[in-house]
Order: structure tokens, then sequence, then C-alpha cells
């Protein structure tokens, strides 16, 4: 049996007995000012058993507003509201059931707003069904929303169903009357009682708060049990807490290990029928709660027994705490919640799970105190002064600081800088790493060794590695790769840097280069426009990566077709077309052809769009095929417009309007070319999309929303666009989701976009009602005066808050730097930071925290606003300047000698530095979009900010505690392992590393030993001394006289058949007579002895693709396909390519079990 404390189960079992009324069903009623206070009927104070004298009489509570924040917006005036509206009709659009006075309401929604000083009862009609199925006339009068442009009728019962009436002749603000009645039939679900804790937690402000809010709907009356925490046990009672409204009954007997009954009350609510109200406790008023500390407290259901209980906790304080997390200690701020003051001498202690004081210290004049960080689970940080407590647990979630633009890289002390000519290898090659080791700014360290290892996909080690440094902290190291090395992600890792390894990610595949490259829409770099009923006619260009033409080469394509709100490039804010248009959204392949001569084709799509009515994106994915079959896909975008001009819609709002305000926008009309024109009388309509709230509550959820949508025509208006092609429109938006339409009166197009007016408050309630989790932050918009500041300069901070208040501007990085307090004004203001000599790390920010004071008057809660800005060093003194003294085009097959040339940022020769040059093939780079290396961005780069924020401010931060994704890891072995070696082709893969080299007076000297390659290089060049860094990438052309590529399958088994494609290019500037002779050797045979000699005429530039049909023999092995080609001369050109088969079936495995006795043997 589940044991109570014995004084509050007394008292719950007396509340039950004695009331009834309360439920945890489904209400509907809306978030709207209630009562205030509750009234207490009843109260014990030391033990549940003992009356209080404050008790003793019966009070009833006066009823106080509920606070509702509006978004910031300006009045619209009556007389602003006439001309808005002037010559818009009057009509009704929309009759729904609604949420007014916190309860359920019949809402009649007109076009315009109703003229507030006329009568407008005798317009409607409302009657309701009784049990006959007849109609009676209900009783009541109709209220006007604060814009008129509702009537509200709250006189509606639970479980019934209503006609509601709207006669002509209801009056607008703008003179117009109601030409066309309306009527409809609503009905309103079932209300039960309930009463539940508006919140998980509270720190009430002292001399502020108006006591412990409560939601109560049907509730006249609930008891309250009060605990008080102990001293000592603060960690242990925030451990038990759960974070969601309730507790389950059971759990209560636990509560006697942490805390103590101080009072019970029994307090009068609302009288209110089918009302959600918010009230409040006065715990104010009861002598027993004002002691400093932390109360619990427990609602009572009346009359039930229910199995989960309202639960809540509350502390009185005039402290507002912050803290900051570094490596090894906190920085704790105290501020005043009734004004921005700092809260000095107050006492601060640091609590462990178990309750025992790990620190205990007290704040200096500015609020502030450091604590060592000790790392342990279930700590509380508690403050106190006089008759205040805070609290935080250092358990939550940081403050979530993704709004701001932070870096992801972490800081270290020391840094290592990995790069490699490439990132991705097939079996067989050899992989090779370099590595620069440097400070945290890039300086130069001792030489030192460092260990590093290779790990495969499947998590593996493979090779242990020490690293030795050469010149100025550069280390190298080669891997060589087995022939059937595993295929995916795999790693070298370093470690001995930092507290982490540092991680070099590179691939292992089964990948063929790139041999091709695709050019859409060649020479043009605008996008490709068409009009809905033309054909679209795409022009692109085919080329090997060698320079030749991709002539007779295979074109298809797939196509997707979707809107396109953005299709100018110039207006990239703008919105074009009806966004609710997708009429043309299709997708469909397109059967291509063979690229000319000139390796040239016009992609042809006729029109499957013509009816278009907005702005479309032709999405073309195309496959350029190589004689082989393997294709080449890159993609293009070409936009569809409907129109020879379009009207385009820009905010002049970020993410929402304000709420209540005049909502402004830019209208422009721009043809095809962005050049804008003018137009008359363009109409411009604004559509409340209506989504209406209605308050739900479960047992499980608490209180939460669900909505419904009924779209109406809030205003309508004709304007001008002027002969600059602009104009502003203003529409006047309460709160809720609205969509902007403007029509073209040329075209009879319409642009559309949607938009919210205010902030979506609900699901940052939903957010915060049942968790440690705070709402989105104001934010404090900072800006800096300079992209990147030296030692000694004086860096000008721009502070623009939300509102005036007090600001604590901090310089901070892995410590706090810099730190001063200042007034700022609601304009904002600037405040000078001299920047350090000693500030040398890429992980230094500036951080502002504003307080806003409260305002009993004005019914303000204290706030806080954050801004975060890296402040940047300059470091562009500190670049080197590369260039490589290369040709457009090498010949291959030779040795090549690459001068290299380095320079500071002056341009004088650099004395003495190093440098690292690779060329690849560009065809094996674009595999993985792989990035020159550079060592300047990755040394000054901006690091991660790395301070966590905790703070006990009503909710101000979102925060989340989201696992991160693990890596996967990826591997090849199958069935087929066991049939012998895998079948694969062999490829040429050009990756070309100098290692590094002396810069000497500005200069060095590479040599490169270049293959037997027809193709395309990147060289790329990292330069580098002690503390200086630059990088290069140039492309040079590779290609011989007369180019030969050979197109082999991917894999083939023993009794496959398949064809090799041999492409002949003459790239010699002449025309050439060829012969050609091919031969074969090992597991292979010639299905068309005919094809391997052929003699070619070939004119400069052309190609010709020879077809050699082959299969592969039994056993399988290696397959060797040699080629001789001359001109009858003295020009020869000899070349063999190898690939291996396979058997087609795995290999069969047989496993026997057998227990052999001692000396037995297994046959």
């Amino acid at each position: 049996m589940i044991r109570l404390p014995r004084t509050l189960l007394s008292a719950l079992l007396m509340a039950s007995a004695v009331l009834y009324g309360c439920s945890d069903n489904k209400d509907s009623a809306s978030n709207h000012p209630g009562k205030e206070a509750a009234a207490e009927k009843s109260g014990s104070e030391g033990s549940a058993a003992a009356q209080s004298a404050e008790a003793s009489a019966t009070a009833t509570a006066e009823p106080v507003q509920q606070k509702v924040e509006k978004q910031d917006g300006q009045t619209v005036k009556a007389e602003e509201l006439q001309a808005i509206y002037a010559g818009v009709p009057q009509q009704v659009a929309d009759i729904s059931d609604a949420s007014y006075d916190d309860g359920n309401a019949i809402g009649v929604t007109f076009s315009v707003p109703v003229d507030a000083s006329k009568n407008i009862q005798s317009y409607f009609t409302v009657e309701k069904q009784t049990a006959a199925n007849r109609w009676s006339v209900s009783a009541g009068s109709w209220v006007l929303s604060d814009d008129g442009s509702t009537a509200y009728f709250d006189q509606v019962e639970p479980d019934s169903t209503y006609k509601v009436s709207v006669a002509t002749g209801v009056p607008a603000i703008n003179g117009e009357t109601l030409h066309t009645p309306a009527e409809k039939t609503i009905s309103f679900g079932g209300l039960q009682a309930s009463a539940s804790f508006a919140s998980n937690g509270h720190f009430l402000p002292l001399n502020l708060h108006t006591g412990l809010p409560v939601y109560a709907l049907n509730t006249p009356e609930v008891t309250v049990n009060f605990m008080r925490v102990k001293a000592n046990d603060l960690a242990a009672f925030i451990n038990w807490k759960s974070h969601g409204l309730s507790e389950r009954y059971y759990r209560l007997d636990e509560m006697e290990g942490f805390s103590d009954p101080v009072y019970e009350g029994r307090y009068h609510l609302t009288d209110d029928v089918n009302k959600r109200r918010l009230v409040n406790l006065p715990v104010q008023n009861v002598k027993a709660l004002q002691q400093p500390g932390v109360y619990i407290a427990i609602m009572q259901r009346p009359g039930k027994f229910d199995s989960q209980l309202s639960v809540t906790y509350f502390t009185v304080t005039d402290i507002g705490m912050q803290i900051r997390t570094y490596d090894n200690h906190f920085d704790v701020y105290l501020n005043s919640l009734e004004n921005p003051a700092a809260v000095s001498q107050a006492q601060v202690r640091l609590l462990n799970a178990n309750g025992s004081v790990a620190y205990e210290g007290t704040s200096n004049e500015q609020g502030y105190i450091k604590i060592r960080r000790s790392k342990q689970w279930g700590q509380i940080l508690v403050a106190s002064k006089d008759d205040s407590v805070s609290f935080v647990s250092l358990d939550n979630a940081a403050l979530d600081l993704s709004d701001f633009k932070l870096a992801n890289r972490p800081y270290q002390s020391r840094e290592l800088f990995i790069y490699a000519p490439r990132d991705i290898y097939r079996g067989g090659e050899t992989a090779v790493f370099s590595a620069l080791l440097r400070d945290e700014d890039g300086q130069s360290l001792n030489r030192q060794p460092l260990k590093a290892r290779i790990i495969r996909p499947d998590g593996q080690k493979v090779k242990d590695i020490n690293l030795q440094s050469s010149a100025a902290g550069y280390y190298q190291y080669e891997y060589p790769l087995s022939d059937d090395a595993q295929t995916g992600d795999w790693r070298f890792e370093v470690e001995g840097v930092g507290d982490n390894r540092v991680v070099y990610r590179f691939k292992v595949e089964d990948f063929m280069p790139e041999r091709l490259k695709l050019t859409f829409n060649p020479g043009e770099t605008k996008p490709l426009f068409v009009k809905p009923a033309e054909t679209l006619t795409l022009p692109l260009l085919g080329e090997y990566l060698y320079g030749a033409p991709a002539a007779g080469n295979r074109f298809d394509a797939t196509v997707s077709v979707a809107q396109l709100a953005h299709p100018f490039e110039q207006y990239p804010d703008y919105y074009f077309g009806d966004s609710l248009d997708r009429s043309n959204n299709q997708n469909f392949s397109v059967q291509g052809g063979q690229l000319d001569a000139d390796g040239r084709y016009q992609l042809q799509l006729e029109s499957q769009w013509q009816n278009a009515k907005t702005p479309l994106a032709v999405n073309i994915t195309g496959s350029l095929y190589e004689s082989g079959g393997r294709p080449l896909v890159r993609r293009y975008s070409a936009r569809v417009l409907p129109a020879d001009a379009l009207i385009g819609i820009r905010p002049a709002f970020k993410d929402y309007a304000p709420a209540n305000s005049q909502a402004e926008f830019e209208l422009i009309r721009s043809d095809r070319n962005g050049q804008l024109t003018a137009a008359d009388k363009v109409k411009v309509r604004l559509v409340n999309m209506n989504r209406r709230y209605h308050w739900r509550y479960e047992s499980s959820r608490g209180w939460y929303m669900e909505t419904t949508d009924r779209e109406f025509n809030a205003l309508a208006l004709t304007t001008d666009i002027s002969k600059d092609g602009k104009t502003k429109v203003m529409l006047p938006v309460k709160y809720g989701s609205y969509r902007i339409e403007v029509q073209d009166p040329q075209t009879g197009l319409v642009s559309s976009m949607t938009f919210n007016a205010g902030e979506s408050w609900y699901w940052y309630w939903e957010d915060s009602a049942d968790s440690e989790q705070g709402a989105r932050p104001d934010k404090v918009t900072l800006a800096l005066d300079k992209g990147g500041y030296d030692a000694g300069e004086v860096a000008q901070l721009n502070i623009v808050p939300p509102a005036a208040g007090e600001s604590l501007v901090l310089v901070e990085s892995n410590q706090l730097l810099w730190s001063t307090r200042v007034s700022v004004p609601a304009e904002g203001m600037s405040v000078k930071i001299p920047v350090d000599k000693s500030w040398k790390r890429h992980d230094i920010y500036i951080s502002v925290v504003h307080l806003q004071p409260a305002d009993e008057k004005e019914r303000i809660t204290p706030t806080r606003s954050i801004g975060l800005i890296h402040l940047p060093l300059n470091r562009e003194p500190r670049s080197l300047q590369v260039s490589v003294d290369a040709p457009e085009k090498w010949l291959p097959d030779q040795q090549v000698t690459t001068k290299v040339k380095v320079v500071d940022e002056s341009g004088a020769p650099v004395t003495k530095a190093w440098v690292t040059l690779a060329a690849v093939d560009v065809g094996v780079l674009s595999l993985t979009d792989f990035k020159t290396p550079d060592a300047f961005d990755w040394f000054f780069a901006q690091r991660r900010y790395q301070v966590d924020i905790r703070d006990m401010y009503s909710k101000l931060i979102d925060l989340n505690d989201n696992r991160l994704a693990t890596l996967k890891y990826g591997g090849d072995a199958d069935a087929l392992s066991r049939g012998g070696k895998n079948a694969r082709s062999e490829v040429q893969i050009v990756s070309l590393f100098s290692g590094v080299v002396d810069v000497v007076n500005g200069e060095a000297d590479i040599a490169l030993n270049l293959p037997d390659f027809n193709g395309r290089l990147r060289l790329m060049a990292v330069a580098f001394d002690s503390n200086r860094y630059g990088n290069l990438e140039q492309e040079v052309t590779l290609a011989a006289p007369v180019v030969t590529q050979l197109s082999m399958p991917r894999f083939i088994a023993v009794g496959d058949e398949s064809m090799v494609a041999l492409d002949v290019t003459n790239l010699s500037g002449k025309e050439q007579t060829l012969d050609v002779a091919f031969s074969t050797s090992g597991a292979i045979s010639v299905l068309n002895k005919d094809a391997e000699k052929t003699q070619l005429v070939l004119a400069d530039g052309a190609k010709k693709t020879l077809i050699l049909p082959i299969r592969a023999e039994y056993p399988a092995g290696q397959m060797d396909i040699g080629m001789v080609l001359s001109d009858g001369g003295d020009y020869r050109l000899e070349r063999h390519w190898k690939l291996n088969s396979r058997n087609a079936n795995p290999a069969l495995t047989y496993k026997k079990d057998q227990m052999l006795e001692p000396g037995e043997q297994l046959t």
C-alpha cells in the first residue's frame, strides 16, 4: 500500500468529501481576461489540521485583468479606416463558432468594420434548437470587437445548436450597408468542469505579483495544499519534479522527504458558467507563505479522488539570475527584477544532488560572482537575499542560440590543418595526407611527434602511425590501400593535438572519373525565360575534359515543373505569381538525341503548361552519355513567365507583421529583363485566413489549442504603380494569418503571398507550459563598424534594443575578457570596446544582455533580451599571394617544370617559405565537389561560441536536448566476396603531389611527371611559413595530338558478352589517316574478328568510336585489351587496359559440426 504524508492525506480526504465540480475533460474557451484573485474560504498553517487565523474569515477576491501582450504596432484611427475602406461594399465574410470572453460564442465577421456608433442589435437573430427539433429565439446582446470587424454573441450553451440570421442594413464604418442577408447553423460541443495551475513553475516578482495563476472552467472552488521545500533539499525536489503540469497521486508520498506542509486553503475561483477564467490565488496575503523559500502547491479536484493532481511550485523573488558556464568555472550575474540594478551581497550556494553545499559565497557590487566548476550531476545554484530566493538547475539544457550566426567548429589551443590532393580513392591507390600544426592563432609551434591512425568504414583500426614534422610544423603521410579495400567512409585521425581527435574523412569507392563536361545555355549567364505557349529550346554543349567536343554522344533528360515565387535574380525578396497555384506541377522524361559534330544539341520541350498563370521553374536533369554508356548528370533550371511583365510583392517586415498595425508592402512590376514598368489601377485584396483558436483540456496534456481556418476578404483597394515601377501599400491587420493578392489589370494575373500578423505565441506557450524551456527572446541588434580589428584598435559596437533598459556588455571566449554596464535608450547607442593585444583567439564574441525592468502600471513583467556577435581579428597581413607559371595546355607523357611564385600582402617576394603542389584530374575532384585546401581560412576562421547560458527569466529562449545524429559506416562484405576477386575495370587516376618544397626568394621550381593521360588537371598549391598562409587553384588541359579513350564494363562475369568502345579523336591540327589494331589476352575472346583492325580518316577535331564485342571466358581472371595506333609514319601509340572477370555465382560454403574424441581425426 502506498503511504502518503498523514497531514497531506487527511487534508486531501477532507477536501474530497466536501467539494465537487472539477473535471479534467475538454472545454472550449479563449485566452481572454478573467478574474484575478481567488478567495480563500478556509486555511491551516503549520499542519493541514490546524486552522489559520487568516483563513477563519471568508473573503471574496477582486477581479483583475489578465495580461495579454500585444505586438508593437501603430493604432489605426477611425478616420483612417474610413479612408482605407472607402468604396468597399459591406458583406458578411464569415459566420462561425468563436471564442469571446474566455468562452464559446457565435462570431459574425464583416468585410468592412461595423459602425460602432450605431445600434446593431436589431440586425441579428439567434435561435436555439429544442429537443423537439424546433427553434426558439435566444435572448442576449451582440458585442463588437475592438476593430468593429466581428460581432460576438456569447449567450450560448454547450451541446446546443443555433441558427444565426443577419438582416440587411448593417452599417459599415465607410457609410456602406449590408445588402445581402446571411444565415448559418452552428453547433457547440460539451464543456465539463476543470481546474489546473497555469504553469509548471513560477518565479513571482517580489512586490509586483498578484498571486499564483490558475485556469478554472465551471469550477467554483478548489482546495490547495502548500508545502515548503526544506532548505537543503531543493536539489532533491527539482530532481523529483517532472516537467508536466500534474503528478500522479502515489508520488505525493515521496514529498515527505524534502518538504513540510505549511498551509491549506480552500479558494473560491469563479461563479461564471462555461467561461475559462484565469484567476490568481492570493498567496501574497498568506503569512505562512511569506517566509523566503520554495513552495509546492497541490490542487485538489473537489469531490473526486483523481489519480493525477495538478502540482506546481513557486518562489517569491526580486533576484534575476543568469549563469554563464565556461570551461572550468561559472560566472553568475544577479540583477533586480524590479529594476535593472545589480544585486550585491546576495548569498550564493551551489548545492549537490544530495543536498550538500559544494560552494558558498556572496555577490560583489556588480552582482557578480565567479564559481569554480565541478562537473557533477544534479547541481542547483541558489541565490538568496532578504525575502528573495532564486535558483537554476545546472542540469537544464542551455539556452538555444541557434538564431544567431555562430560557427560550428570549436576552439582548440593547438590547431592541425589536415589536407590532401583529393578525398576519394579506389582500392590499390595510395592516399596522401599533409598537415600543419599551429597554435590557436596560426603561429608555429616547436616540433613534436603526433600519433595517428587509419580507421576503416566498419570502425576497425588498420594502422597506427607516428608522425614526425619537417619544415615549420609540416607533416606528411602516405597510406597504400589494398586492392580489396573496404568501400565507404574512411578516417585519418590524429591524436595529441587538443582535447579531441582531428579527423580527415575520405572515401574509398570503385568509381570511374568523369570524362565529360556539360554546359547548359552556353555563353549566357542569365536564366532562360520562355512564355507558356512557347516551345522551350535549351542549347547545350558537351565536351571532353581534354577539350574535344562530345560529338555523337547521346543526351536525354528528366523534367520537373514547379511553381516559382522568385523568378528574377534582381529581386530575390519579391514574391511573384499566385502562391496557391500548383496546377502545373508535374514530372516527365524526355527522349533526347545525339550531339552534333561540335558537341552541341538543342533540347526542345513542347509546352505542357500552356495555361500557366504563375511563374514556373522547369528543372531539367540532363544526362550526357560516354561512348560506353556511362552518364554525366547535371541540372539546369529554365523559367516560364506567364506574361511580359509581372507584379512582385515585398513585405517591409522580416518574419511577421506587427499585430494590430498597418502592414507595409512594396509592389513592383518587372519585365523578364528586370526592367520596372508602370501599371494603373492595380487591384489589391487582403484575405483574412481567419484561424480560429479553441481551448481544449486533457489531463495528459493540460490546456492546448485546436484551430480551424475560414477565409474571408478583409479589404479590397486599388493603387497605381508609378513610372519608376514601385509603390507602397499599407494594409490594416489584427492578429492571425493573412494573404495579400495583387492583380495586374493589363494581364489579369494575380501575385500573392501569405504572412502572419503577430508572432505565433501559441507554440511558445505550449513549449513553456510543461517544461523548463523558454520562449524565443527579443533580440538585441548588434553591428560592428569594421570587418576585422588589429590589437590596440577600438571596436565600435552599435546596440539597438527592443526597448529602453540597461545592458550588460560582455566580451568573452573561454572566460570573461572585458565588460561594462550601460543604460541604453530605445533608439540604441554605441559602445567603444578596446581590442587588447592579448586577444589572439578566434572564438571571441560580444554578448549583450539587455534588461528591461518591470512596470507595475503597464503590467509589464521583467524581460531580458540577448544580442550576440563575433569579434573578428584582422589577419589579412598574414596572407600570402600564390601564382603558378603554367600554360593553358600541356602534352601528356612528359616532365614539366612549374614555377610557383609566393609574395606577401604588399607584393614583395617571401624570403623563406614552403609550398606543396598537387595536380589532380578534374573528373575525380568533381565527384565529391572537392574544394581546394585553404590554410588561411582554416586557422583564422570564426570558431564556435562555447559559453552555455542558463537563467531563470520567464521563458525567453528556446532550448533543446536533441541527440546528435550518429555517423553510419558502410561496407561491401556480401555473399559474392566468397566467389573470388571483385570484377574491376582498370581506371587511370591522375593525382600528382609534390610534397613540401622550399620557397626561396619568392619562387619554387616544381617538376611534374605527366602521365599518358588526356583530360584536365586542377593545380592546387598551399604556401606557408611560420605564421602566414596562401593558396591557389588553376586548371590546365592535357591532350595528345590523337586522343584515345576506352570505355569498358564496370564489371563482368564468366560467360557474359559485352563490348568495349574506343574513342579516337584527332587534335593534331590536320587531317589524319590512322590504323588501329586491337589485341586481347587472358580470360577474354573477341566475338567479331573483323573489328580487331580498322583504318580511320579523321579531319581535325573529328572523333570516331570503334566497338569491339567481347566475351569473358572461363576461368575467371584478368583480361587484357591492347591497342596500337599509327599514322603509317613515325607516330605510334600503344596502350593497354585491364579488366578482371569473376565467377557469376558465389562459392558454395559447406559447414559440418562433429565432436572429436581424443586422437580422432576429422575426414
